[in-house]
């Protein structure tokens, strides 16, 4: 490994070659010796993992810590190797702790049973109130699902101390979309096959009755037409389609609630 030139006026140190891809070690400072640390970034290659990257370039890295390096270079001590200043640091056990902690499938999924949850409580009170298939429900669906992307993105950001990339917050949305229909999907094959299997005749019917209402199948061809769409409503096709249609609707969303949410590692270097 490359040694760090010691120096006390400069801007910008140069690359450091560590094999393949190899590290960059920036520094911008004051022109006075001694001066506080404005930037520190690492770029990863086989010795040091992505876990350490991240963790040196978001909040995840204490502030204390971030001090410990400023009044390393401000006491003029610079190491040769980078890789005794992070064991000095103890960075390296730090992080693997760190990274074993933060789980977008465990974080996505609570934030998924929570949405489940409210969606399953609305089919439940317009099933009980003898309305299985008002729109009312539908469109209610819609704002409870793009509040349960965000917070599903905004709990993984919480979880990753503040910072999200947008890569992440549209993984934790459409992840949290898929095991909300999942479980919501799961409720409605047993209420179509258990709890009432009498519904699947009810919306054979209720489907009749909306193709007739719009008037735009001739009547020769209504049979036809409710057949076709009674291919797609069987418990089975219903689960299959939720789950498609919720990654579909959390890709959406999360599209442009990721855009909102985000707030990249980089941005988390102290000043």
């Amino acid at each position: 490994m490359g040694k760090l030139p010691v120096s006390h006026r400069y801007n910008r140190l140069p690359l450091l070659p560590s094999g393949p891809g190899g590290f960059q070690q920036e520094l911008i400072a004051q022109d006075l010796p001694g001066a506080k640390v404005e930037k520190f970034s690492l770029q990863p290659n086989k010795k040091f993992s992505a876990c350490n990257f991240r963790f040196l370039t978001n909040t995840n890295c204490a502030e204390k810590q971030w001090q410990q390096f400023a009044n390393f270079k401000k006491n003029g001590v610079i190491h040769k190797k980078i890789d005794l200043y992070l064991s000095n640091l103890n960075f390296k056990k730090q992080t693997i702790m760190e990274e074993k902690s933060v789980s977008i499938w465990k974080t996505s999924l609570t934030t998924g049973v929570y949405l489940a949850i409210v969606m399953i409580l609305v089919s439940v009170i317009f099933y009980v109130t003898g309305n299985p298939f008002s729109k009312v429900a539908q469109y209610l669906s819609y704002p409870l699902m793009i509040g349960g992307i965000i917070l599903g993105q905004l709990s993984y950001k919480k979880a990753l101390g503040g910072t999200l990339t947008y890569g992440q917050a549209i993984g934790a949305g459409v992840l949290t979309m898929v095991f909300a229909s999942v479980i919501s999907g799961i409720y409605n094959y047993l209420l179509f096959t258990v709890i009432d299997p009498s519904l699947q005749e009810q919306m054979r019917i209720f489907t009749e009755e909306q193709i007739i209402k719009q008037g735009r199948v001739p009547e020769e061809q209504l049979e036809m037409a409710v057949n076709m769409t009674a291919k797609f409503q069987t418990p089975v096709m219903m689960f299959v389609i939720g789950i498609v249609g919720g990654a579909f609707i959390g890709l959406i969303v999360s599209l442009i609630t990721g855009i909102f949410i985000k707030k990249n590692p980089s941005d988390e270097v102290p000043a």
